[in-house]
């Protein structure tokens, strides 16, 4: 298991807390996720490139951990975007590897002032591309946000 200072999952849940912490009632916060996820005993996990599925709690992002680091900022907005779906313990994106609702649940936990959009919902699944090489979610996603969704007037709306 590679040393805890340089864990993705740890460097992400801090730099998460230093940015939550540092919001203003002024500011609003914008999180992106892209990445697989599995539960363990009905506990949501965000795997990042360096879990180890024998230590997952000890090297992924507990989603639940997110959404408290994420309630106790001042942000007077809170966006998030996951493109994630949820796998049987130790298996990647496949077929069986449709969204919870447990998953779902702690993707879509919500406080005053927070919008999140996912990928997939329960019993559905998130695709990837190879033509895209990322998730399909993610590319349009990405597409939308650099103009191809924007309005008369040149705005991108949650909506």
């Amino acid at each position: 298991m590679a040393p805890a200072a340089v864990r993705k999952s740890w460097a992400i849940a801090n730099t998460l807390k230093y940015i939550s912490e540092s919001a203003t009632e002024e500011d609003e916060l914008f999180l992106y996720i892209a990445s697989h996820g599995v539960e363990i005993s009905s506990v949501p996990y965000l795997l990042t490139a360096d879990t180890r599925m024998n230590v997952v709690k000890e090297t992924a992002i507990d989603t639940n951990e997110v959404n408290d680091i994420l309630k106790a900022s001042s942000a007077r907005c809170v966006v998030r975007f996951f493109d994630a779906c949820r796998s049987p313990f130790g298996i990647a994106r496949t077929p069986a590897g449709r969204m919870s609702s447990v998953f779902e649940h702690a993707l879509f936990a919500t406080a005053t002032g927070w919008a999140t959009v996912s990928s997939c919902s329960t019993g559905e699944y998130s695709y990837e591309s190879g033509d895209f090489e990322q998730g399909v979610f993610s590319y349009y996603l990405c597409e939308g946000i650099c103009g191809r969704a924007a309005n008369s007037k040149g705005l991108v709306r949650l909506s």
